[in-house]
């Protein structure tokens, strides 16, 4: 992780630390192919312990057993947060269909409602 510091004050010995745009693509210094315990991969998350288990059992993240322990590899938590994240992005395809006329007079007839007190 790059970063660099600065210092506060005269006397400090510690400095403030800046993180570079390119140290949040890897949170904890984590790389893409770094196995988390389950506690880290809840810490990640921010979720609890049962949560965790229900996107395991439903394939959402991934796990692997190294020497009898369940490992969550890092891109398994990336790839989860990437699909969640585009799932909430609105869906504006069935708007794109509309012709101008057809939306003008949808945008006339919302504002005499809103003129109407409806």
């Amino acid at each position: 992780m790059q970063t660099s510091s600065i210092s506060v004050g005269s006397n400090s010995s510690e400095g403030i630390r800046l993180l570079q745009p390119q140290s949040f693509l890897h949170s904890e210094g984590y790389g893409e192919l770094a196995l988390l315990s389950k506690r880290k991969a809840r810490t990640e998350l921010r979720i609890g312990n049962d949560s965790l288990n229900e996107l395991i059992k439903k394939g959402e993240i991934k796990t692997t057993r190294i020497n009898k322990r369940d490992k969550i590899p890092y891109v398994s938590i990336q790839e989860y947060i990437n699909k969640v994240s585009s799932e909430r992005v609105p869906e504006f395809d069935k708007y794109e269909n509309d012709n101008e006329d057809d939306s003008i007079a949808m945008a006339n007839k919302i504002i005499q409602d809103i003129l109407k007190g409806g």
